[in-house]
């Protein structure tokens, strides 16, 4: 999760609000294995795993209010700022 814009609303600037980004990416998919073929004969089979694909993790992003933060996340978004 990171913090990424602030904005505060409200008729007297009292409510702030963060806008977080979350990836959510699966851990139970299967990882697709390429088996790589040597050059020379006698050789032993490599197998490399790939890569995850993009399509697999999902980034969003939404507002969320000071209440829903952790103060830690709040302090390292106003660090980062500086």
């Amino acid at each position: 999760m990171e913090v990424l814009k602030t904005r505060t609303s409200g008729r007297f600037q009292e409510k702030t609000e963060y806008l977080v980004r979350k990836v959510i990416a699966s851990l139970d998919a299967p990882k697709p294995v390429k088996e790589i073929t040597p050059v020379r004969a006698g050789l032993r089979k490599r197998r490399r795993e790939e890569m995850l694909e993009e399509h697999q993790s999902e980034p969003t992003e939404e507002w969320i209010s000071e209440d829903q933060l952790e103060l830690v996340q709040i302090r390292a978004f106003k660090e980062k700022l500086e």
